[in-house]
């Protein structure tokens, strides 16, 4: 569930943390029902957003930067100050809280890996099959690579200059017409629709489990992340889509 709308969370990276999001992906992670979390990606980073509707005090995150900075527990994850130097920011009710981008698991999700792994011909034909699964993952990373195939290959894309990216997809974009000529924005548009689109049939996949699963999600990631890079200048929203 979502409490905060796209401009909303827009506005809040923007204006209280000085960050311009190039894609804003609702994460189903954690068990608070009072609160939307989101993956944030920016040009020089990643982030977590957290969205409460309720207050959390305050001494809650001097806790954290005593435990992590004082004691020197890595382990432990302090909320990313806002300009004001706040652990916090409020707006339209809301308590927004950023934190540094950690890729990870639950303690559910790394006991349901080790299950799936273990006995993966239990869970066939259900939402936990690994190999439909991993068919379904290798599906979407090229579907959101599709706009720059036969330019550049997905080894080269995380090396190459945003600049020159930015030319290949625009070339590309133009070369797809659908039904006769159709504007750039427009087919911007279509483009950013069917990544979202990919995002969200990510979020409901089952787990694979190991190397395989962590490619792949890497993959997936860094695609989107330099879709999303590119698509900036043409103007249109830069949230993701909403849960």
């Amino acid at each position: 569930m979502s409490f905060a709308s796209a401009q909303h969370l827009g506005e809040v990276l923007q204006q209280s943390y000085g960050i311009t999001a190039t894609a804003v992906v609702p994460r189903p992670v954690g068990a608070d029902a009072n609160a939307s979390v989101y993956r944030i990606d920016a040009r020089h980073g990643q982030w977590w957003l957290k969205c409460r509707n309720y207050q959390v005090d305050p001494s809650v995150w001097d806790s954290l930067h005593w435990l992590r900075g004082t004691l020197g527990i890595d382990e432990i994850v302090a909320p990313w100050p806002a300009l004001t130097g706040g652990a916090s920011v409020q707006r339209w009710g809301l308590q927004f809280t950023l934190f540094p981008y950690i890729e990870g698991q639950s303690g559910f999700e790394a006991a349901l890996m080790q299950v799936v792994a273990q006995s993966p011909e239990a869970f066939r034909g259900s939402r936990l099959d690994v190999e439909a699964n991993r068919r379904r993952m290798e599906q979407l990373c090229v579907q959101v690579e599709s706009f720059l195939q036969g330019r550049v290959t997905t080894s080269e894309l995380a090396a190459t200059p945003a600049a020159t990216l930015a030319t290949m997809l625009k070339d590309a974009l133009a070369a797809n017409t659908i039904g006769g000529r159709v504007d750039e924005e427009a087919k911007w548009r279509a483009a950013t629709a069917a990544v979202r689109e990919a995002q969200q049939a990510w979020l409901r996949l089952g787990p694979v489990p190991g190397d395989d699963g962590r490619q792949l999600a890497a993959r997936f990631q860094r695609a989107s992340r330099r879709f999303f890079e590119l698509r900036v200048p043409a103007g249109t929203s830069l949230a993701g889509p909403r849960s």
